[in-house]
């Protein structure tokens, strides 16, 4: 029982420690989401624009 729990304990910290890491990675592609839909959102309003005014071809 004794070694049982102690590989549970040792797991455990193993995890929580590589929880950084992904936490890390997880706010990098957040970040870079967040700037492709900047992106995107200015070019989708250039081209709602264009429509709604009805300049075309110009």
């Amino acid at each position: 029982m004794a070694g049982i729990g102690a590989a549970t304990n040792k797991r455990m910290a193993e995890m929580m420690e590589k929880h950084e890491d992904h936490m890390v990675f997880a706010r990098d592609v957040l970040e870079q989401k967040a700037k492709a839909d900047e992106r995107f959102a200015r070019r989708f309003q250039k081209i709602i624009e264009k429509h709604d005014s009805n300049q075309y071809g110009g």
